[in-house]
């Protein structure tokens, strides 16, 4: 969902996936806040960063083999 595969009008595939990955990392924080909210007070905020922690360690070492 966050991979361009085509370039537009303006801005080549490559600078539309930098785009991209800076519309995300404004979205969704850096890697301190992210950390943060792994350990956060709330515990749904917690669950839900945590759980989204554990797939994509799994998915990055499934990638791996």
């Amino acid at each position: 969902m966050i991979h361009a595969i085509m370039p537009t009008k303006h801005l080549t595939r490559e600078e539309v996936q930098k785009e991209l990955y800076e519309c995300y990392r404004a979205y969704f924080g850096s890697l301190n806040k992210i950390f943060g909210k792994i350990f956060s007070s709330n515990p749904i905020t917690r669950q839900t960063y945590q759980y989204l922690a554990r797939k994509a360690i799994l998915t990055n070492l499934r990638s791996l083999f």
